[in-house]
């Protein structure tokens, strides 16, 4: 895993704070997480609109096409 530096909003670092708390997880890992359900969210846009098959969002997860 790499290790990166960037710069976030405020209203981010709230949302960062909620997922800490509901969670009981520590910032990094609540960080990780809304950036995998992002991500998961944009593949699933891509694949909506016909910008990937759904063989290249599946393998763009890590998943296969069954799931």
């Amino acid at each position: 895993m790499k290790t990166k530096s960037i710069r976030i909003p405020e209203d981010i670092i709230a949302a960062i704070e909620i997922v800490e708390k509901e969670e009981k997880i520590e910032e990094s890992t609540a960080m990780r997480k809304l950036m995998r359900i992002g991500f998961e969210n944009y593949i699933g846009n891509l694949y909506k609109y016909g910008k990937v098959t759904l063989r290249e969002a599946a393998r763009l997860l890590g998943m296969d096409q069954i799931d």
